[in-house]
């Protein structure tokens, strides 16, 4: 009896102490939080930045002084500049995770991953809308994502089971989306 209580009291004792040390960076990524409860956080950096050129991207390290180092995809085409500013966007939940959001290089912003490339409008963050893409032209989509309309929002799957990531919506690509789905006769 004196053995069942006492691991009963040193059970209890290591769930307080677990629940005291909070959770890690991926212990909150495997959280789902309802989508009306998710505040990305927009961190603005400055300190040297440094670049690994791998086979297919180049990665940046952003060492900021007093906070740890983060590294980050560096986008296609934008200069590498050791001296830029950059601000990161962190997700801290299922589906999320920390990205370049924009590189200010002189003042001036030379990427900004919120304006849709094709509309040059202000995108918002949320989590996709699964649709069954086996109901659409395979001729209309490249790598999986429409040609027409990049960043509607909506994830085109054969199946749809697992995670629902968190994506770049275009107010005018998820209306263009929606006209053509009418046009298609595709309805959800």
């Amino acid at each position: 009896m004196k053995r069942l209580l006492l691991i009963l009291c040193l059970s209890a004792f290591a769930l307080l102490l677990n629940s005291c040390v909070g959770k890690s960076d991926e212990d909150l990524r495997r959280t789902d939080v309802p989508e009306e409860k998710r505040v990305p956080v927009v961190i603005r950096s400055s300190g040297r930045v440094t670049f690994q050129k791998l086979k297919d991207s180049i990665v940046a390290t952003i060492h900021r002084s007093g906070q740890p180092a983060v590294s980050v995809p560096w986008p296609e085409g934008v200069a590498c500049d050791e001296q830029a500013e950059v601000e990161t966007l962190d997700e801290k939940w299922q589906g999320g995770g920390t990205f370049l959001l924009r590189v200010i290089s002189n003042g001036k912003t030379v990427h900004d991953a919120s304006l849709c490339e094709k509309h040059h409008v202000q995108m918002v963050r949320q989590v996709e809308q699964v649709v069954d893409g086996g109901e659409y032209p395979q001729s209309q989509f490249e790598d999986g994502h429409p040609k027409l309309f990049p960043n509607d929002g909506k994830a085109y799957l054969l199946c749809g089971s697992g995670i629902r990531w968190t994506v770049w919506r275009c107010p005018s690509c998820y209306e263009g989306s929606e006209r053509w789905e009418k046009r298609l006769g595709i309805s959800d």
